[in-house]
C-alpha cells in the first residue's frame, strides 16, 4: 500500500507501479479527470471516503476516543523509502500507516 494523499499525478504513477495484476484503491478528492493508462488485469476501485462523517471523526479525535498516533506504526526518512516499502510488503501484519519524513 502506498498513500500519496494530495500528490499530483499519483494515480497514473500507481498504475505503472502496480504490475500486471495489481490492485489500486483510489480515495481521491481532486476535482476533474485523472488520466489512467490501461493495464492488463489491473483492478482500480474508488471511494469518496464518505465525507459526511468527517465532523463525527473530528469529534472522536477531540474527545480522545481515537488516538491518531496509534495509527502510525513506523516512520522512515525519505531516503529509506525502499526499506519502508519492503516492510509494508513483507510484514503487512506489523504496519498500519508508514510515514516518510521529508524534513
Amino acid at each position: 500500500m502506498v498513500d500519496g494523499a494530495g500528490a499530483p499525478g499519483i494515480i497514473p504513477q500507481a498504475t505503472k507501479l502496480a504490475g500486471p495484476t495489481g490492485r489500486i484503491a483510489v480515495m481521491n478528492f481532486t476535482p476533474g479527470e485523472t488520466p489512467v493508462e490501461q493495464a492488463e488485469e489491473l483492478s482500480l476501485v474508488g471511494s469518496r471516503l464518505n465525507r459526511r462523517l468527517i465532523p463525527t471523526v473530528l469529534r472522536w479525535f477531540a474527545d480522545g476516543l481515537v488516538d491518531p498516533d496509534a495509527l502510525v506504526t513506523h516512520e522512515f526518512r525519505y531516503d529509506q523509502v525502499l526499506e519502508a516499502m519492503r516492510l509494508i510488503e513483507e510484514h503487512p501484519e506489523q504496519t498500519c500507516k508508514v510515514h516518510l519524513i521529508f524534513s
